[in-house]
Order: structure tokens, then sequence, then C-alpha cells
């Protein structure tokens, strides 16, 4: 399919089946149509076994044959959200009010959506947390001051057209978590949902961007930003200050070093050093 006149778009949605569901670059659904905009992004796009088809900008140089599906638009960010948006509501699927478990500790200075967070048993959340739709907080979690779940994607925050889009996704934080202050863990623009696995504890100002899942028990300590639909492993370690690129899959017993910029996969028990002020054989003589 390729489709210019944006008019044509709810015809496209109710009739064809090259697709199943609207996704990110980095998601793990089948048959999906993605929004892209970079000539980078597209080259990882075309190779996906799972990417149906792509929504790109004019700017971006067509592909000379391929048989994935293919949209122009100016925005594909908003194209791709006005077509979920259309198939949400095609679906007939309805919110549901919160629920919170009378055992649970809230703050009265937090702000709990009205609607789809469900809140379990001694759950705590501090002071000035706030808790959007879509938010899952299993039973004995500790949410710290002016932590915020569930809030749109930072990255695109600037672009005032999406303004009259909701984020689809959901996040779900399992039990017995520990989220320090601070800290911003984003809900996916498309279905898909942000996880934190049990026993996990996330230290201060740790940013976890829209569908990362981090497995149980793993550490992630202060400063550090997790990226979109990044995977890390059960009983990892993320250093202070440590960078992890979006769609980077980190395997189980992982160790990463303080200030590492991870960008590719890790195998499972590796040790990351990326940082020149922990490599102290380089400075034999020098660092005590």
């Amino acid at each position: 399919m390729k489709i210019s006149d944006f008019a044509e778009l709810e015809n496209k949605i109710t009739n064809d089946a090259n697709f199943s569901t609207i996704g990110h670059l980095h998601g793990k659904g089948e048959k999906r149509l993605v929004p892209i905009n970079s000539e980078q992004d597209f080259q990882y796009a075309v190779l996906s076994e799972t990417i149906a088809g792509f929504i790109i900008p004019m700017t971006i140089l067509l592909p000379i044959d391929t048989e994935k599906g293919l949209l122009i638009s100016p925005n594909p960010l908003k194209t791709a959200l006005f077509i979920q948006k259309e198939m949400y509501q095609k679906s007939g699927e309805s919110k549901k009010p919160t629920k919170i478990h009378p055992s649970a500790s809230i703050h009265p200075t937090a702000i709990i959506s009205e609607n789809d967070v469900s809140i379990g048993k001694k759950v705590q959340i501090y002071e000035h947390v706030i808790i959007h739709e879509g938010s899952i907080i299993e039973d004995n979690s500790i949410i710290g001051p002016n932590t915020l779940i569930g809030s749109i994607p930072q990255s695109d925050d600037s672009d005032q057209s999406l303004k009259e889009y909701h984020p689809f996704g959901s996040v779900h934080i399992k039990q017995d978590v520990v989220i320090h202050a601070n800290c911003c863990i984003e809900k996916p623009w498309f279905q898909d949902t942000t996880i934190i696995g049990k026993r996990c504890h996330i230290d201060n100002l740790v940013t976890i961007r829209q569908g990362a899942v981090v497995n149980d028990c793993s550490l992630i300590t202060a400063n550090s930003e997790i990226g979109e639909y990044v995977t890390i492993g059960k009983n990892c370690w993320i250093g202070l200050r440590a960078t992890i690129h979006p769609g980077v899959n980190i395997g189980d017993s992982c160790y990463v070093t303080l200030g590492s910029r991870v960008t590719k996969n890790i195998g499972p028990g590796m040790v990351v050093k990326d940082n020149w002020a922990i490599k102290r054989e380089r400075f034999k003589g020098i660092i005590t």
C-alpha cells in the first residue's frame, strides 16, 4: 500500500490486512505498522521480519522494491496515533474505574488518575507522586516522592500537534518493587507495556523510557537512563549515570559499570566497562 492522501486512511484501516496493529520500531508485536523519522531507522525497519509496513516523511528516500506496506506522511507519529485511535474506537473498549486496595498508603499530595489504575496491597505512595492512566502497581511496592508513573514519552513533549492524542500503552510495576525519588517511568504511545519486574530496585533520578522491560531482581542506580524498548534481564546491575540505548537487550546477571553507554545487545553474565574513570589499568602509578 502506498498512500499519500490522509483522507484514504480510514478505508485502509478497515480493509487492509497487511498489518494487525500499530507499534514502535523496536516493539515485539507481529505485523505492525510503525512510524519512521530517520534514514537509519528506515533501513532497520525494511529488514525487520515483524514489521509489515512503515509510515515515513517525504524526506526519506523510498526503497526500489519492498513487499512491506508504505504510507507517506508529513508527521509519521501523528499519523500512527490517528490510525491507532481509529482502531481503538472501532474495538469498543472502555476505561475502567481506578482500584486502590484499602491497605495501600497514599500521601494526600499524590495525584492518581480516576481511570485505569490498579494499586495493590500495602503499596506505599509518597508525596507529589503522579500516577497516570494505564498503571498497575502490585503488592508491597514503594513509589518515592516526586516520581511520575505512566507519563507521556518525554522525547515527544515538544510536538504540540500530538497533544490531542493520549498514549495507549501501560506501565506494570510488579510485587516488592522499590522506586526512589524523582524517577520517571513512561508508558508507550502504542499498545505495549513498560514493565518493572518483581523485587527490582530503581534509584533516584532514573528515567525508564516507553516500552522498556526490567526483569526481576535488577538494580538500576541513580541518574541512569533506560532507552525505549530496552530489555534488561534478571539480576542485573546498572551503574550510576549509565545510558542504555533504545532497543538494546541485556542478558541476565549482567553488570554495567558507572557512566557506561550501552549501544549493542549484551549476552548473559557480561561485565560492561565504558568509562575511562574505572579503567584503572590505564592509569597505574597515577590512581591507587
